[in-house]
């Protein structure tokens, strides 16, 4: 397979134009059209008007000969690399080798730190199998090193370690493949980082899930408490800050909230305790607005803004009788 290909490679080397004079033809306003040898080869775009595959400044003409030798030679290659597996009559299909963990995780990532992952590889195929590994994405292999001992063909069953370090540096989530090669096909283990992050929960919520604080009827005289509940499940805290949408109106007076400012902290559940003492009858709504932020860079950056819909009613002392009208006898 090697020779065919290096033939192939040579034959096509040879039928490759200066690279020099055809950038200076080019850059004089020259033809798009190199020729000059029996073959020809398209330089910038062919006489068809058809545009080069991206990235490319000529594309080689093949003769029918040499591309057949080329199909043949892939072709050969591709058997080489990979093969059906059978075993008493019966052909194996799927992935030859799970990981565990299932999905490679790195959660909660800080940049400047260095993480450790191990992975078991077992052969879940019916026989005999190996594998080698792939290269990871060129956009994020700088970011990882691995430490593997090629374990040659693996029995059924057999299980073999791969130790994954991760040293993140930006601030911003992975989510990836970690390739393997089997002689059965290629293997793609999921692999996902993701940086540290503030997850918040709010509750009461009323039904179109907004923050709520309905005091209900409150006699007239007597005060009646609500709490707001912020659980955070995330691994980084956020600051926040409570304030009335209408500061000088009436029920904003007769209301009090505190802490008015602090912070949700990580795995953390926090507290708004609002207290509602009313002064006058009569039913009352306003909006309050919480601000949070956590400071974060990049995708663990968290900012934003919610209202809190807060609304109750004072009613006058209510006076029951037993019957509607009664005789004085006056």
């Amino acid at each position: 397979v090697d020779r065919d290909l290096s033939v192939t490679a040579r034959l096509l080397e040879k039928r490759r134009p200066h690279r020099a004079d055809s950038l200076e033809s080019h850059e004089m306003g020259g033809p798009t059209v190199a020729g000059g040898d029996e073959g020809g080869q398209a330089m910038l775009g062919d006489a068809s008007g058809e545009a080069l595959p991206e990235g490319k400044l000529w594309v080689p003409k093949l003769t029918k000969l040499e591309e057949q030798y080329l199909a043949a030679a892939k072709e050969r290659q591709k058997q080489n690399m990979m093969s059906v597996q059978r075993c008493w009559g019966r052909e194996f299909t799927g992935d030859a080798f799970l990981a565990k963990p299932s999905i490679i995780a790195f959660d909660d990532f800080e940049v400047g730190k260095r993480y450790r992952q191990v992975i078991e590889v077992t052969n879940v195929s019916l026989t005999f199998n190996q594998f080698k590994l792939l290269p990871l994405d060129d956009k994020y292999k700088e970011f990882f090193e691995i430490e593997f001992q090629p374990p040659g063909r693996m029995s059924a069953g057999v299980t073999r370690f791969i130790t994954l370090w991760f040293a993140p540096k930006l601030p911003e989530n992975i989510v990836t493949t970690f390739p393997i090669l089997a002689k059965t096909g290629k293997i793609d283990f999921p692999l996902r980082c993701t940086t540290k992050k503030t997850v918040l929960t709010v509750t009461p919520q009323d039904a179109d899930e907004n923050p709520l604080i309905d005091f209900g009827q409150v006699l007239s005289g007597e005060t009646s408490i609500c709490v707001l509940k912020v659980k955070n499940t995330g691994a980084l805290a956020a600051k926040f800050e409570i304030e009335p949408e209408e500061p000088g109106s009436g029920f904003v007076e007769m209301i009090s909230w505190d802490p008015p400012k602090s912070e949700f902290k990580a795995h953390g559940m926090t507290n708004v305790t609002f207290t509602f003492k009313p002064t006058a009858v009569g039913t009352f709504t306003t909006t309050f607005k919480l601000s949070i932020a956590n400071g974060a860079p990049g995708d663990a950056k968290f900012q934003e803004k919610q209202r809190v819909l807060v609304r109750g009613s004072c009613i006058d002392v209510p006076i029951y009788v037993e019957q509607e009208t009664y005789d004085m006898k006056t």
